[in-house]
């Protein structure tokens, strides 16, 4: 097989890249991260599909190799193989479930004919159908993974090594076979000969005689019971018969039945004419003019006598609060008249009062302290005036003398105008209600008073004013009240009266009696109608005029009801269920004893196939034992025969790489690989890393070469890092004629020059 083109519709870090490979060696170079192990993953993806994470793999191909983006992988790649060019297409994609769970699901996976475009149908996955060989067997031979060159499945490899040579096909397993024959031995008869088909026949054929014994039992329990069936059956017959009858008498019965309900339909029709009749009538009589009140004019009335009721309370307490605020006159009058009087002769309230007061006061006292002093001074001039004269000082003493006549007139004068002012202070003193002089303190706290008393009168007649003012609106509600009442009163036929309350629950009392009576009357009414309703709905089936010609012509019968016809029908019912379900259940146990019930004759047959089945199964197991020994001995053979084989090429190739430094190469049945140097055997494990690799690689070509002999692409990541330049031209060398002299194809992935280089124009270069 080739790979001619790679699609790339969406890979991991790729989208939309294509990439057309030589037939021979392909050098695909590129720098790191630029996407060359995702082309090789890409390959294997096409062919093999995903693989489950590995132990040590911290991610699974999935978690690898789905897009960035979308979370998808999807792309083709055409191969030639088997003579024809091929198509093959796959597609997943990671899907979140309802659960909210991530779920890998691949939608396409087609092997398609690139000539005809005819799909191919077929159970294999692509790669085990193009190369013949599984993934785990791909991985270890053709596909070279970066830093895998010794991941080779022994297991896998072996086995597909051991089915190729053993049945030249690789998908036929040795292993699987000598299973399948052991399986098959265990089924026949296991080894404590306790279980299997052979200890089965032998029990089955002991059961048989017991079997044998059983039928005749039960062929005469079937005759007993067939003649009991018979009898329940003719029971059963009877009851019908019968169950006829008393439906025929019911369809006499029921005609009288339904011509009743039409004369009760009647009898229904003409009573709600009488009440409807009697309706009309206590709506005409009960109030003039036709008035039919309702409920809720009946409690139009009980609020409107409530109302009444609260008002007239209402106007009661706020009369009494009136007459109760007018008797309590709270401030003091004589105080009231004081204010009144310097509200309106003395500016300033209180301070203007006192102001007046000092000054009087003030007034009042300088012509008495004068006039005291004029008249001791006038006294002394007159007492000097009298010495002077006796002394001949006649002029002094006239002067003196004239001097203290002065003192004293000025003085009496002073005297007189100090007791008017006294009395002008007792006077203003007397008009603000004190009888003496208090004093500043005392004089200030009585005018305080008064003038608080003046402020309690003006609040005391707000409050008068305002209470005056509710019990004009009480009056005023009141008065509506009764005249609502009293219109409501004259509609009812009431005249006007005085006790407007007693008269509103009077008229109440007999609106609810009138609707009572009126509610009574139409819920008969309507129960009747409903009544009627249904009669006519059940009797709309019904033709009256022909069941009564029906009727006439009827015999007589005994009446019989509806309770009497169904106790009747269904005792009738269950006697016949009874009968039938006894027939049934002898039926039941006389289909069991027909399938349990066996003749001699055909036991008999049984036990002689039963004996020729038994014979074929012991020569069966005879046949496994023999092909279990042959398949073990053929198998041992071929492991011996083909590990030589491997050696050698394996060898060549080994030689060919090191330049015959390192020819001889080991090779266990479990792959191990040894190396021949310097006469002493050595494990590769001890050798260094490019030895490492260049052992591998002709190992992988070794089995690529056994596991597949129509071709198979050689798939290298990074697989000559560690060889120096020597063997590096020697395995280029070498892939090159393989590719060329066998028809071989090699991909080559690498980040360095050196490989183009060493493969020259031999090889086709592709850079990314």
């Amino acid at each position: 097989m080739k790979i001619l083109v790679n699609d790339i519709v969406e890979f991991a870090g790729l989208k939309n890249k294509s990439f057309t490979l030589g037939e021979g060696m392909n050098i695909i170079e590129g720098l790191n991260e630029s996407g060359k192990s995702t082309i090789l993953g890409f390959i294997k993806f096409v062919l093999y599909g995903f693989s489950r994470r590995a132990p040590g793999e911290e991610l699974d191909e999935r978690e690898r190799y789905l897009s960035w983006t979308g979370r998808r992988a999807a792309g083709s790649i055409t191969v030639s193989a088997r003579g024809k060019l091929w198509r093959v297409e796959r597609e997943g994609i990671m899907q979140t479930t309802r659960g909210g769970r991530e779920s890998y699901v691949e939608n396409t996976v087609k092997i398609i004919d690139a000539e005809t475009g005819a799909e191919e149908k077929t159970d294999l996955c692509p790669g085990e159908f193009l190369l013949g060989i599984p993934a785990a067997v791909f991985s270890s031979t053709c596909h070279v993974a970066q830093s895998n060159l010794g991941g080779i499945d022994s297991e896998k490899v072996g086995s597909s090594i051991e089915n190729l040579l053993f049945s030249a096909d690789e998908k036929i397993n040795a292993e699987r076979a000598a299973d399948i024959l052991e399986r098959a031995r265990r089924s026949l008869l296991y080894k404590n000969e306790r279980g299997g088909l052979i200890f089965d026949l032998r029990a089955e054929r002991n059961s048989l005689h017991n079997r044998l014994t059983q039928a005749a039992a039960a062929a005469r329990d079937i005759v007993r019971k067939e003649a009991l069936a018979g009898e329940y059956q003719r029971q059963a017959e009877e009851i019908k018969k019968e169950l006829e009858e008393l439906e025929a008498a019911w369809e006499n019965s029921e005609v009288v039945h339904v011509l009743d309900k039409f004369d009760a339909l009647r009898r229904l029709e003409g009573r709600v004419d009488e009440l409807e009749q009697t309706r009309r009538e206590l709506e005409a009589d009960s109030f003039p003019g036709g008035l039919c009140p309702d409920r809720q004019y009946a409690a139009r009335l009980e609020t409107l006598s409530r109302e009444l009721t609260a008002a007239e309370g209402s106007l009661m307490r706020a009369e009494a609060e009136l007459l109760k605020l007018e008797a309590a006159v709270p401030y003091d009058e004589e105080k009231l008249k004081i204010a009144e009087y310097l509200t309106k002769n003395a500016a300033g309230g209180v301070e203007g009062a006192l102001c007046s007061y000092r000054m009087l006061k003030k007034s009042a006292a300088s012509p008495k302290t004068a006039g005291l002093l004029l008249l001791i001074l006038g006294g002394v001039a007159a007492a000097a005036a009298l010495p002077a004269i006796f002394a001949s000082l006649v002029t002094a003493g006239i002067i003196a003398a004239a001097a203290g006549s002065a003192a004293l007139a000025g003085g009496i004068f002073a005297l007189t105008l100090s007791t008017k002012r006294r009395r002008a202070l007792s006077d203003y003193l007397a008009l603000l209600g004190m009888s003496t002089d208090p004093g500043e303190d005392k004089l200030t706290e009585h005018l305080k008073g008064c003038f608080e008393a003046a402020e309690s009168a003006r609040q005391y007649g707000i409050a008068l004013e305002a209470r005056r003012g509710v019990v004009e609106v009480c009056q005023k509600k009141l008065t509506e009240l009764r005249e609502d009442c009293r219109a409501e009163l004259t509609k009812l036929g009431f005249e006007d009266g005085e006790n407007l309350t007693s008269a509103l629950s009077e008229a109440a009392g007999l609106v609810s009696k009138f609707c009572a009576a009126r509610e009574s009357l139409e819920i008969k009414i309507e129960n009747l109608k409903s009544e009627i309703i249904s009669s006519r709905e059940y009797l709309m089936k019904f033709d009256e005029a022909a069941l009564r010609r029906r009727a006439e012509t009827l015999p007589e019968v005994e009446p019989m009801t509806s309770e009497e016809y169904k106790r009747r029908r269904a005792e009738l019912m269950l006697a016949q269920k009874a009968a039938e379900d006894k027939k049934n259940e002898i039926e039941r146990q006389l289909i069991a004893l027909e399938h349990t019930t066996e003749n001699p004759r055909r036991l008999t047959l049984q036990l002689e196939q039963l004996t020729n089945r038994l014979s074929e199964a012991e020569l069966q197991y005879d046949a496994i034992r023999l092909a279990e020994e042959a398949l073990a001995e053929a198998t041992g053979q071929l492991r011996r025969w083909v590990t030589p084989k491997l050696k050698s090429k394996a060898g060549e190739l080994l030689g060919k790489l090191t330049g015959g430094k390192y020819k001889d190469i080991g090779v266990g049945e479990d792959l191990s690989v040894t190396i021949n140097a310097g006469g002493f055997t050595r494990p590769l494990a001890v050798m260094s890393g490019g030895t490492k690799d260049t052992a591998y690689i002709s190992l992988r070509l070794a089995l690529t070469s056994l596991l597949c002999p129509d071709g198979a692409p050689l798939l290298i990541d990074e697989g000559l890092s560690q060889l120096d330049d020597v063997r590096a031209a020697n395995l280029i060398s070498m892939l090159l004629s393989w590719c060329e002299e066998q028809g071989g194809q090699c991909l080559i992935f690498t980040c360095h020059r050196r490989e183009s280089e060493l493969a020259g124009n031999r090889a086709k270069h592709i850079v990314i």
